[in-house]
């Protein structure tokens, strides 16, 4: 049951993303989810090189920083590149969302797979 808890608090970014991801870029919350991500970070890295054998899912604190750093990234590049904010289009079929469709593919794919093979490459 713990490693399921550690499990879900390092997905929290991508959760925050699947159901209210505006928190993601409020203002009123930017230092916050900085500060919980570098010290959920600090956390897992410490306790990964501890205990890192006995609770195996240690280094998935770790992935918050680095998915929220991977969505700050793709967020600007998007809002540079077409001068809009990406819009949710998982319920959608609308071929018009397609470009905001891609940008949440990719932050899926990098914030998921990436982080996590860092993670674990991270502790030893």
């Amino acid at each position: 049951m713990f490693e399921f808890l550690l499990a879900l608090l390092g997905l929290f970014i991508q959760l925050i993303f699947l159901y209210k991801r505006e928190i993601l870029t409020d203002k009123k919350f930017e230092i916050w989810l900085w500060l919980g991500t570098a010290i959920l970070f600090i956390i897992g890295h410490t306790l990964g090189n501890i205990y890192g054998s006995e609770i195996k899912t240690l280094p998935l604190l770790m992935v918050p920083l680095m998915a929220y750093i991977i969505y700050r990234l793709l967020f600007w590049s998007y809002l540079s590149a077409f001068k809009e904010k990406p819009v949710d289009t998982f319920w959608s079929m609308n071929i018009r969302l397609m470009i905001p469709g891609v940008f949440n593919f990719l932050f899926w794919f990098l914030a998921l797979v990436v982080p996590v093979l860092v993670a674990f490459m991270l502790v030893k």
